[in-house]
């Protein structure tokens, strides 16, 4: 809604995307609880917030052959006990995953 948006934009955040059931707000890491905080006395709930590390460009990958086995990698990764988080400038078009879903 508007509202949403004008709270978002009030609140100091740098950007957000809508993807219909949640909202993701993108803020720098240093303004994280001032955002936070500023949403939920607005009255929004907040499900989950964290520092990440979003990349700047991203990689899109069009083979699929090559996009099965760096998406294997990342999942390898990710299970690996002594891995705590995997980050990734991958950009797997939506007809490739759908590809390698059947």
């Amino acid at each position: 809604t508007d509202e949403l948006e004008l709270a978002i934009i009030d609140s100091g955040a740098s950007d957000f995307a809508d993807s219909g059931d949640t909202i993701e707000v993108y803020t720098e890491p240093k303004l994280l609880d001032k955002v936070r905080t500023q949403l939920e006395s607005a009255g929004y709930k907040i499900e989950d917030s964290e520092i990440g590390l979003v990349p700047k460009s991203k990689t899109i990958i069009s083979d699929p052959t090559i996009a099965k086995r760096i998406l294997n990698l990342l999942d390898n990764l990710e299970e690996h006990d002594d891995v705590s988080a995997v980050y990734s400038s991958l950009d797997v078009p939506d007809e490739i995953m759908a590809k390698l879903e059947t």
